[in-house]
């Protein structure tokens, strides 16, 4: 690498015929309509994060129950992918999925199971709470565009926008991510940008 800035994007506008001069003044303009706020790919970075230390960065993530569930214990059951946001809530909160978190994690019959569920690993009362809240319909499809909505919910709700403002420490907006997200409090938030 030459230690450019310039992107694929950039660099096929340019062999396409935009001329330097209005390449220069695009980027200009580019530049200028950006408060400086956030850049999709520093959010996006933020949510893969959440993803590798969660362990739902494969094509399954969409689907994953605590420990691989989905691919044991729970083979047989729809995926959650094809449920409504309410009917992943009722499996979360289900004694079925609970008595099988509490047996994963070596945790008594009186001990606070943990029921992560999707792409952002959402314990069943934290979705039942969203619901009964009004941030996600209980009839919406908790498929993959759902999920994404709502991993931008719970990454903003820890402070990411403060953070992008300058108002929160990256210290402190981990630690309220670690709040969400067991992996990030375990591994912490890495390198994202």
């Amino acid at each position: 690498s030459d230690g450019s800035e310039t992107s694929p994007k950039d660099i096929t506008s340019l062999a396409m015929g935009e001329s330097s001069g209005e390449y220069l003044r695009r980027m200009a303009e580019e530049r200028a309509a950006s408060d400086g706020t956030e850049s999709p790919t520093e959010r996006q970075n933020v949510k893969n994060r959440v993803h590798v230390v969660e362990g739902t960065d494969d094509a399954g993530g969409y689907d994953r129950l605590l420990d691989f569930g989905e691919k044991g214990t729970f083979v047989n059951n729809k995926p959650l992918s094809e449920m409504t946001v309410g009917e992943a809530a009722d499996f979360g909160q289900s004694e079925e999925y609970r008595n099988y978190s509490r047996d994963v994690l070596g945790r008594g019959p009186d001990d606070l199971p943990s029921t992560p569920m999707g792409k952002y690993q959402i314990v069943g009362n934290t979705l039942a709470d969203l619901i009964k809240r009004g941030i996600v319909d209980a009839n919406a499809p908790f498929n993959a565009e759902t999920q994404e909505k709502l991993g931008d919910y719970l990454i903003d709700n820890r402070g990411y926008n403060k953070y992008l403002a300058g108002d929160m420490s990256r210290e402190q907006f981990e630690k309220n991510l670690g709040k969400e997200f067991q992996g990030i409090q375990v591994q912490g938030l890495g390198d994202t940008s």
